[in-house]
Parts: structure tokens; C-alpha cells; sequence
């Protein structure tokens, strides 16, 4: 993976907005990595339950390391479209 990737976290939506403010609210569905967050929001977020994507591996391995007292399992997608958690 490239330098530039590692470490970064990025919210999670299994549906996007795209429209503009005050224009009728326009989605894409199945856009699900939305913009990037800083490393205590992602903390934050898996903390409180939500999805958060990163593409390194070894970044989420450390941030559910930060979260959990014990050592994460990786999940496999149900579904060919989801991604391994």
C-alpha cells in the first residue's frame, strides 16, 4: 500500500448525499466510503458503534486494538459487496 494511504479513516455510508444546500436532497446508494476523518473521530466513532473504512489493514487492526482489551477477530462479508471487518 502507498505511503500516502496508511493511516487514513474515512467515514462510512451505505447511502451518500451529493445534492448541494438547499437544493431537493439527491443520493447515490452504495457509495459507501465517504470523506476522510481524523484518527480520534474514527476512535470516537467505532466507540460509539458505527463503521469506519480505512485500506490498510494494519491501521484497523490498530485502531480495533485501541478500542477492544482484547485481540480483534476479522468478520467476512456476508455479502460479496461489503467489505471484510
Amino acid at each position: 500500500m502507498p505511503n500516502f494511504l496508511r493511516g487514513r479513516f474515512y467515514e462510512f455510508h451505505t447511502e451518500r448525499v451529493i445534492s448541494r444546500a438547499g437544493q431537493p436532497i439527491q443520493t447515490i446508494v452504495g457509495a459507501e466510503i465517504g470523506p476522510e476523518i481524523p484518527n480520534e473521530v474514527a476512535l470516537r466513532q467505532v466507540r460509539e458503534g458505527m463503521d469506519v473504512y480505512t485500506p490498510g489493514k494494519d491501521d484497523a487492526y490498530r485502531l480495533a486494538m485501541s478500542v477492544l482489551s482484547g485481540r480483534p477477530v476479522q468478520h467476512m462479508p456476508g455479502n460479496p459487496a461489503h467489505f471484510p471487518h
